[in-house]
């Protein structure tokens, strides 16, 4: 027997009267389509709302289509030339576990210009809420992209004009970030951050592949050239 609810689901024994070891898990991507009818419920009461929002220089239309195609299919977020790997990690899980949260954090942003998350309130500057989408990125990967890494930032504020050199100090993200965001946005209960910069990687991995297949979330900082196969002698999270 199974049993749901929210985003997760378990799996019941009934000749043992007991749940099987390894769960709750996420109810995607096995049903990547569970759930989605709320999501499109809430994708059109967004679309049916009128004016710019507090972003003029982005389209509801055009956020509205993007918000379709990323809870069909969220591997579409994308931080294209934008040094935002660490947003558009955090993003991607969101829209793969939750839709409908998803769906409420571009909304809020768009129509309020802030969203709440566990315990913190994400509200990006005036400057940023003003800016266009940057660097050839969608709409809805800029707008939550640029909220959520600069309402975190402490000096510098991001602007969508710039380039990525310029944009490097403003939208690198680090550990304790990744980790803040996974509590916050993704309100994840238990969060565990490991360094491997010179052993353990092994074991580092087996723990993420655990946590995902218990319907959790592993998120990698790596040095590009250990995805491309050569040698990173002094290895840096890029």
């Amino acid at each position: 027997a199974y049993f749901f609810r929210g985003d997760r689901y378990w799996r019941y024994d009934l000749k043992r009267a007991r749940v099987d070891g390894g769960y709750p898990k996420a109810t995607r991507p096995l049903w990547p389509d569970l759930g989605f009818s709320q999501a499109e419920r809430a994708i059109r009461a967004f679309e049916a709302q009128t004016g710019a929002g507090r972003w003029p220089r982005l389209s509801r239309t055009v956020l509205a289509r993007e918000l379709r195609e990323t809870v069909r299919e969220p591997w579409r977020i994308n931080q294209a030339q934008t040094p935002m790997c660490g947003p558009a990690a955090i993003l991607y899980a969101l829209a793969k576990l939750k839709p409908v949260e998803y769906v409420r954090l571009v909304a809020d942003l768009y129509d309020r210009g802030r969203h709440r998350m566990k315990t913190k309130t994400m509200e990006p500057s005036s400057d940023v809420m003003g800016s266009a989408a940057s660097s050839g990125t969608r709409q809805i990967d800029w707008m939550t992209m640029a909220g959520m890494r600069d309402a975190a930032n402490m000096i510098f504020t991001l602007d969508g004009n710039e380039g990525f050199s310029q944009n490097i100090e403003q939208g690198i993200a680090f550990p304790h970030e990744i980790e803040a965001w996974c509590k916050e946005l993704l309100r994840l209960r238990n969060v565990k951050v490991e360094t491997t910069f010179f052993w353990g990687d092994d074991e580092v991995l087996r723990q993420g592949a655990a946590a995902h297949d218990r319907g959790g979330v592993s998120i990698l900082l790596v040095d590009w050239k250990l995805c491309d196969a050569e040698a990173a002698w002094i290895a840096v999270p890029n």
